[in-house]
């Protein structure tokens, strides 16, 4: 779990910002985003460890803990990978157009 937070967290600084989201999510800014939106419980507008792993946790109690392992697992492979489309927080087809923004 925190292996895989330190995949996405660049600069190690415990906090995954928005920029280190946007390349986590390929570019997608709605996708990062969501991410933010759904994760960053004290609206700071970064995902820290701590809530990384509530995140972990929730999943967990609800019996999704293996495979949310795995599916970001996957994400973090398909970043290496071209035409590999498919997100958890999803994608909308402009962001492809935004891929040097990083926020509204």
């Amino acid at each position: 779990m925190t292996k895989l937070f330190g995949a996405i967290d660049s600069d190690v600084n415990l906090q995954a910002d928005k920029e280190e989201l946007f390349k986590f999510c390929k570019g997608s800014l709605s996708m990062a985003n969501r991410m933010i939106h759904d994760l960053d419980t004290d609206s700071d507008g970064n995902i820290s460890i701590l809530e990384w792993t509530e995140m972990f946790l929730k999943f967990k109690k609800e019996g999704l803990f293996q495979e949310t392992c795995e599916f970001i697992q996957w994400q973090l492979n398909a970043n290496a990978e071209e035409g590999n489309s498919f997100r958890m927080w999803g994608e909308r087809s402009e962001d492809q157009r935004n891929s040097k923004v990083l926020s509204q």
